[in-house]
Parts: structure tokens; sequence; C-alpha cells
């Protein structure tokens, strides 16, 4: 099983922590590739000996390309995003599919079911956004999508490296992102489902449980069953994050702390949020009090 992760310096820890969930929770043979901006060796190192403790292999590749500085960027998303629409480029050629995981997630039961489920002539397979309708609509429309089009979650993806590299697809994604910096909200993942919009297979909720199906409670009562016990956890959006400041406390917060004392980097203070993605979750709780309370009265 190949698995693709990307972070820097920064987020390191965190991609131990999910990295230590996945080899937790997985006995299948594993090789880990890290792409990253220029990682430490001594750091590199210590990664490297914490996997290998799991009999998983792993290999880094540092990667710098000039294109990724003309790409939109903003408070939530960094050039890093972009490096998963690389993947085909930047790893050996043998290698024909990968399942790529984001590191702000923890794995909490085997994913050889999603590494062996069957593409279907599918270039990826992937989790729907945890969009609401009006949302989902939005960002169609801003991308150019038909109104009722599924738009997938980037995080997690099952990718066919094969046919990505024989479509080209990592030069028709950046070309819409550089073409039409516009309609570009969240990076990479716009683009992908701009270029593959019809191209991709839709996974069950369990692959890529985001937060605000656990945090929201209309989202929660809605796929209560599936959110009792998913096979994979995303954390999705600043300021609902394990280690930042939150108002929300759920169990698998503590199930990131348990896999991150296990990893080389065990101890760490809670972080503030961004004030502007911290305002911005308090404002929609803020206005769904309001809306219920107009129904009351």
């Amino acid at each position: 099983m190949c698995v693709v992760i990307a972070c820097d310096e920064s987020y390191l820890p965190h991609a131990a922590t999910m990295l230590c969930s996945l080899l937790e929770n997985n006995i299948v043979s594993i090789k880990i590739f890290l792409l990253h901006d220029g990682i430490k060796n001594k750091k590199l190192r210590l990664l490297e000996q914490f996997i290998n403790k799991y009999n998983a292999e792993f290999e880094a590749f540092e990667f710098h390309d000039n294109v990724l500085s003309s790409l939109k960027i903003n408070d939530h998303f960094t050039t890093l995003n972009y490096y998963r629409i690389f993947i085909p480029e930047i790893l050996p050629a043998d290698i024909g599919k990968v399942i790529y995981l984001d590191c702000d997630l923890i794995v909490r039961k085997p994913i050889d079911a999603l590494w062996n489920i069957d593409l279907e002539n599918h270039l990826l397979a992937a989790v729907e956004n945890a969009f609401n309708e009006e949302q989902r609509g939005n960002q169609n429309r801003q991308l150019g999508l038909p109104p009722n089009s599924p738009y997938f979650n980037s995080g997690v993806m099952l990718i066919d490296v094969c046919k990505w590299r024989q479509e080209s697809i990592h030069s028709r994604v950046i070309n819409f992102i550089t073409n039409y910096p516009g309609k570009i909200s969240y990076v990479d993942q716009d683009g992908l489902n701009a270029v593959l919009c019809d191209q991709w297979l839709k996974l069950p909720l369990i692959w890529n449980l985001q937060s605000p199906i656990f945090i929201e409670p209309e989202l929660r009562l809605r796929f209560a069953e599936t959110i009792s016990d998913p096979a994979i956890v995303h954390f999705t959006g600043d300021g609902i994050k394990p280690w930042q400041e939150s108002t929300f406390q759920y169990s698998f917060y503590l199930e990131y702390n348990k896999y991150r004392h296990k990893t080389p980097w065990p101890r760490y203070k809670i972080a503030a949020a961004s004030g502007q993605s911290y305002k911005y979750v308090l404002k929609e709780y803020a206005q769904k009090i309001v809306h219920r309370l107009k129904k009351l009265f």
C-alpha cells in the first residue's frame, strides 16, 4: 500500500500523529512517501525511525517548482496544498496507485478496503465535501460546474497515478487555477473539481468524516450512524482542530492526543486559531441560533 502525505516542518508533528494512527490500525505492508519543502534532515530521520518501528517503509521528496509561486494562496491554504497535484510527477514511474492523506486527520480503522476499491476507469475516488446544498451550489456556480454536480474533498483520495500521468492532470489543474484565479477559493481542491468534474468515484462518508459533520447538530443527527465509528476523521477548517483552542470537544480529539503522545513529538501547547477563521466559525453558529429563534418567535 502506497500512502502519500505533504507537509512542512511546522506541521511535521501532526503528520507524525496521523501516520501513527495509520500504522497502529493497519498491519499490511505500507510505504509512505512524504512531499516537503525543505524539512531538516535530522527531523526527517527521526520520522523515518518512528515509521520503521512499524515495519513500514519511508521515502521523502523535497519539492520546489517555480510555478508554485504564481498560484493563489490565502490565510488558510499555502503552496503545500498544491503538492498533491504533482504526485504523479514526483513519485517513481513504477508507482501506479496511491492513497493521499492530509495531515490533519486520524485513521481509526484498516484502510485496505479503501486501497482495494475498483476505480472503474475513474481518475480518483474521494468523499464529497461537507457542504450544505447552498454552499455546494454557490461553489459549483463559481467554478462553472452544473449546480447539482457533486464536489469532493481532496484530503483523502485514492488516485490512479498512471491515468493522471497519461492525461496530464497536473498541467490541466494548474492551467485552470492560473487562468481563473478569481474562481478559486479552495485552491487545489477547486482546480481538481473543475477539471475532474465527472471523472471521480464517490466514496462513503466513513473514509473522510469532516469536522462540520460531527460538529453541526443537524449534520450530526443526519449522519449519526457514520459518526459513531468512521474509518477516517478529518479535522477540516481552522479553529476546530484538536491542537487549537476550541469550544468543541469530542472523543476524536482525545484519539488525536492518544496517537500524538506516541510520536517523537508528544508534548505540545494548545495553539490559538487564527482570529479570522475562529470568528467565522462563531459567526456561523450565531447565524443558526438567530435563525432558530426567528422560527420560535
